[in-house]
Parts: structure tokens; C-alpha cells; sequence
């Protein structure tokens, strides 16, 4: 399952501000509750968290998420606490690591089954839910992007909604339930769309071109994988941008168009390159000398 997060520069650049700012404050005795400033500074923990796991910087994200849970811990913000716990539970599934995984997410429910936090309820049921498909448990991960989306419907919670509409898509795509994963792909479209979450929106018109491939309908693919890729350019996702090339290339290459599929391949291999992803690089180095051999 994907789950994207992109924060921009700029506002990770206005958040070290707003907290040098307030921190400048006090020292001239301005009176500040100190639980204002640790606020300030989770946020940038936060963001800075967000962007080493959008990186893949696993360390950094890790030790970002843990003084973050901490500092929500110190002044009692549950929400917080719950959100800690997820992004922690999410740079855990990242890499695959089922048992710390678990541990986060009991940690997230057991402080949600005493506490009102629907927001952190359904984004800890959507980590779940990936816990379970990483565990080859797709009814229980059914299971829990269904309760998900009931949740995010009842508080009128769009993130979340998304996520288990992109996500529970592609249960039913591997299941071969085009139909119903077609219908949840565009409904995660629609919300993504409107609230200009454009990594998001990109995966959702990644996961509808590999509806389209399945159906054997080259052209429908192509226009979603163009979209993909407008949408991962916007967001400045540098894997997206190569997954999406990759396969506007493949079609490419069973439309017979071989200089098209170079073209993309090449731009891809570029992308590789600028992110050093040296496993990814070899692979579309090959594919380029098959092409190049009449292979």
C-alpha cells in the first residue's frame, strides 16, 4: 500500500522561524507558557520527521517521531501522543519491521479506546490495515479500512477517507475486484483533487493506469499515467515521477513506439540518478540495452 507525504521546504523554513521567534520572546520575558514553546518545537520535529521519511532517511525520521511522542508525553497532548505513535508505527511498516510496527499501533489504540480522537482512530486503522496486508491477512485488513472509511464518513474525516479509499482499492485490485477498486480509486480522486493533495492524488492515478493495463485498454492507461505524472512533478516526488515513467515506457513498448519508451526511460534514469537509488538504476539501465539490442 502507499501512503506519501511531502512537505515543502518553505513551510518546514516558516515553522524554524516561528520557533526561533517565540524562543526570542521569552528571552526578552515575554510570557509565554512553556507548553507553548515545546508545541513549537514538536511541530518542527514533526515536519522535520516527515521529510526524512519521505526521504527514506529511516534514523532521522525515527529520532524525529520519538522526541516529538516525548514532548507530547511531557505536557499531557494526547492527540499527539496518538499521532507519535502512528508516524512511528508508519517509518516501521516502511521497512518492513512487523513486530515494532505492532507495538506502535497498540500503543496508538490503547490510548484511543479511552480517549475521543476520530481523526487518529482512522489513521491508525489504516497503518493496521498495512500491518495486516504486509502479514498476508487481507480479510483483516479489508476489515479495517472498511471500519476506517465508516469513521472518516461519520466525522466527515477527507484524509483519512482517501487513504482508506486508495488503500482498500488496492486489496481488491489484487484480488482481482477491478470493479470495486475502480470505483475506490476515482472517490479517493475526487477528495484528493479538492483538497490539492497532489503526491496523494498521483497514486490514485497511478493505481487507476494499472486498472486500465489490467483491462488491456493501452490508451486509458496512458492518460492516468500522465496525470500520475503531472500530479508527482507538482508534488516534486522524485520515486513517483521515476515509477510513473517506467511505466508510460512499458506501454510504450507494447505500442511499439520503442523510441517513446526510450525517451521515458532515459528521463527516469535521470531521476534515479539525481536520487542515487542504485538498485533501481541497474534496472532501467538493462532495460534500456534490451531495447537498444532489438530484445
Amino acid at each position: 500500500m502507499n501512503s506519501k507525504i511531502v512537505i515543502s521546504g518553505k513551510r518546514f523554513c516558516s515553522l524554524l522561524f516561528a520557533l526561533c521567534f517565540l524562543l526570542f520572546l521569552t528571552g526578552c520575558g515575554h510570557p509565554l507558557h512553556k507548553a507553548e514553546i515545546k508545541l513549537a518545537s514538536i511541530k518542527v520535529y514533526e515536519i522535520k520527521g516527515q521529510e526524512a521519511f519521505e526521504a527514506k532517511d529511516i534514523p532521522v525520521a525515527n529520532y524525529c517521531f520519538k522526541t516529538a511522542l516525548d514532548l507530547y508525553a511531557s505536557i499531557n497532548r494526547l492527540e499527539g501522543v496518538i499521532r507519535s505513535y502512528n508516524n512511528l508505527a508508519a517509518v516501521a511498516l516502511s521497512k518492513a519491521d512487523y513486530v515494532k510496527a505492532k507495538e506502535y499501533l497498540h500503543q496508538a489504540q490503547e490510548i484511543e479506546e479511552n480517549y475521543h480522537y476520530p481523526e487518529g482512530k482512522a489513521v491508525t486503522l489504516n497503518l493496521w490495515a498495512n500491518y495486516f496486508s504486509g502479514q498476508r491477512s487481507l480479510d483483516r485488513a479489508i476489515r479495517s479500512e472498511l471500519e476506517a472509511i465508516k469513521i472518516s464518513k461519520k466525522y466527515n474525516l477527507k484524509e483519512p477517507l482517501a487513504t482508506a479509499c486508495n488503500n482498500l482499492g488496492e486489496i481488491y485490485l489484487r484480488e482481482g475486484k477491478v470493479v470495486e477498486a475502480e470505483k475506490l480509486f476515482k472517490e479517493a480522486v475526487s477528495i484528493n483533487k479538492r483538497r490539492k493533495h497532489w503526491s496523494n492524488l498521483a497514486i490514485n492515478y497511478y493505481n487507476l493506469g494499472m486498472i486500465y493495463l489490467r483491462k488491456r485498454d493501452l490508451r486509458e492507461a496512458k492518460i492516468f499515467l500522465e496525470k500520475a505524472l503531472e500530479y508527482d512533478q507538482r508534488a516534486l516526488y522524485s520515486q513517483g515521477i521515476a515509477a510513473d515513467l517506467e511505466m508510460l515506457a512499458q506501454i510504450a513498448i507494447e505500442e511499439g513506439h520503442l523510441n517513446h519508451a526510450t525517451f521515458y526511460l532515459r528521463q527516469a534514469l535521470e531521476v534515479y540518478k539525481g536520487i542515487d537509488d542504485k538498485e533501481k538504476i541497474a534496472e532501467v539501465e538493462k532495460k534500456l540495452k534490451e531495447i537498444a539490442h532489438g530484445s
